[in-house]
């Protein structure tokens, strides 16, 4: 049965993706990490949560354990992620998505 995954757990996935990343977006990636904390997910018609990992210019990146894998995405006024991203990104590929 699936479990959502916990901030040990998180925090094991990012530092195995983290080295596959180039030196610079391991450099992006800690300057703008935060503490791993849950936010509210829109996802059909529930409302469940993911963890964000880090913060760029106004968006968050997080995890989505759901699709398992990383998306970034603005938070809606509501303070949640306004619909879940179906993407499965490594981190390197997200990381890449940013202008750092």
């Amino acid at each position: 049965m699936w479990q959502p995954v916990t901030v040990t757990e998180l925090e094991a996935i990012v530092d195995e993706q983290l080295s596959a990343c180039s030196s610079e977006q391991r450099a992006a990636f800690a300057a703008h990490r935060v503490p791993f904390h849950a936010v509210p997910i829109h996802r059909l018609a529930t409302t469940e949560h993911v963890l964000v990992v880090a913060k760029f210019a106004g968006r968050v990146l997080y995890f989505e354990d759901v699709e398992d894998g990383f998306a970034i995405s603005e938070l809606g006024v509501d303070g949640a992620i306004p619909e879940q991203d179906c993407n499965q990104y490594e981190l390197c590929h997200v990381l890449s998505q940013i202008e750092l």
